[in-house]
């Protein structure tokens, strides 16, 4: 998706929920100069891709419809769960009022959301946020194989249609490509999903080489 000339992106959900500089929201459509909060670094790495460039951020649901409008982006990354209300709306307004913006990705962590969110976005991730929204933890570093092994199996029961991405968790992968191949088979033989995600940038990069081979 990032190499494939899109021109635009919108990015909504909780990473973009920052108090934003008026200044950085004043963006020119005849420059298309990206929004950004500078505080992200996944959107200004999204931004320096070749073919893709952030627009405009959104942190709440009306504010992702109020963009989509103004922008008419290629892509609207977006997450089920905003402070304002809920993700499935919002993409469901986006998409009857601009049929060609493709919604790429929602969250999801158990049958009845993925049933929910499956005909309105291309791909559904099965986060590791899971472990904050599900079971009240802190931080994402106790979620372990087993508990996303077991929410992407009820993902895959409500889905039909769109990729069912698995999140590594924290301690699954970052030893050797070797412990990331085999957490990544387990991931894929007991959930049936169709992919995996791991986080690292460019220190990660032999492992996913050596995943994608």
């Amino acid at each position: 998706l990032l190499q494939g000339g899109l021109q635009a992106g919108l990015v909504a959900g909780h990473a973009a929920v920052v108090p934003h500089d008026p200044a950085e929201l004043a963006v020119e459509r005849r420059d298309r100069a990206p929004a950004l909060d500078r505080q992200q670094p996944g959107l200004a790495l999204l931004d320096r891709r070749e073919g893709f460039q952030v627009v405009a951020e959104a942190g709440t649901a009306a504010e992702s419809i109020e963009q989509a409008r103004r922008f008419q982006p290629d892509i609207v990354v977006m997450d089920v769960r905003l402070p304002d209300g809920s993700g499935i709306e919002a993409c469901r307004e986006i998409r009857a009022e601009l049929p060609t913006t493709r919604v790429v990705m929602l969250t999801s962590y158990h049958a009845h959301t993925a049933a929910l969110v499956d005909r309105y976005c291309d791909a559904i991730l099965v986060g590791d946020s899971l472990g904050n929204v599900m079971h009240g933890l802190e931080t994402t570093v106790p979620v372990t194989l087993e508990m996303m092994i077991l929410q992407g199996r009820a993902v895959m029961r409500g889905s039909e249609r769109a990729l069912v991405v698995v999140d590594m968790p924290f301690g699954s992968y970052e030893a050797s490509k070797e412990q990331a191949f085999h957490s990544a088979v387990r991931i894929l033989k007991e959930t049936h999903c169709g992919a995996v995600k791991l986080e690292g940038g460019v220190r990660m990069a032999e492992t996913v080489a050596f995943l994608s081979e």
